[in-house]
């Protein structure tokens, strides 16, 4: 692996459900290295190196925490939904990409106690 491929890999749009550029980036990585490639219905990569002697499985997840916007406000603000786990206090002023390369930053509205949802 090289420093290319791992600041590419790190930047590939990839929430859970939408792993396609990150399973194509690591298809194009490996594909001199392995015999066959191929992704099963649930869209997980899998390749085969034959060799004889012991088997081995590398296993890993391709996909990242998102979010999934569901509304728009008249301001043009959106309001989102998470796909993983996070904790949405850690995420104040972060900035966010969306599939159309589109970076934006999240905010909050007043939260008078943030001690109250933990």
């Amino acid at each position: 692996m090289n420093e290319k491929f791992l600041k590419d890999i790190c930047q590939a749009y990839g929430p859970s459900g939408s792993e396609d550029e990150i399973r194509a980036l690591i298809e194009t990585e490996i594909k001199d290295y392995v015999d066959e490639i191929t992704t099963d219905t649930l869209g997980n990569l899998i390749a085969r190196k034959k060799a004889d002697g012991p088997k081995m499985m590398l296993a890993g997840h391709m996909d990242q925490i998102g979010f999934m916007v569901s509304h728009i406000d008249e301001k043009g603000f959106l309001k989102f939904v998470n796909i993983g786990g996070f904790s949405e206090y850690s995420l104040f002023n972060q900035r966010v990409r969306f599939q159309n390369g589109t970076v934006g930053a999240i905010r909050s509205e007043r939260v008078e106690n943030m001690k109250a949802d933990f």
